[in-house]
C-alpha cells in the first residue's frame, strides 16, 4: 500500500465501513474534531506518523507535551 493508501485506510474507508460519512472520516464542516497533527508529511515517509504534534480529540487540542504527561502518569499509576 501507498503511505496514501495507508492513511485513507484508517479515515475514510473506516468511516465507510460503519457507514458514518456524515459524521468522520474527512476533515468537514459538522464532522467530528478528531485529528492528528503532524511534524513532518505522512505521504513522503508513512513512518513521519510518529512525528506527532499533538491532537484534536471531540474538540479538545492536546499538544504532544501534554500527552506524554499523561502517558507518564497512566504508567506511574499503574507500575510500569
Amino acid at each position: 500500500m501507498t503511505p496514501y493508501e495507508v492513511l485513507e485506510a484508517g479515515t475514510r474507508r473506516v468511516a465507510e465501513y460503519f457507514d458514518a460519512t456524515d459524521d468522520f472520516g474527512s476533515v468537514a464542516v459538522g464532522h467530528r474534531a478528531d485529528l492528528l497533527l503532524l511534524t513532518a508529511n505522512p505521504i513522503d515517509d508513512i513512518a513521519n506518523v510518529a512525528s506527532r504534534a499533538g491532537v484534536m480529540a471531540n474538540g479538545r487540542w492536546m499538544a504532544e507535551g501534554e500527552i506524554q504527561e499523561r502517558l507518564a502518569a497512566v504508567a506511574t499509576t499503574y507500575g510500569h
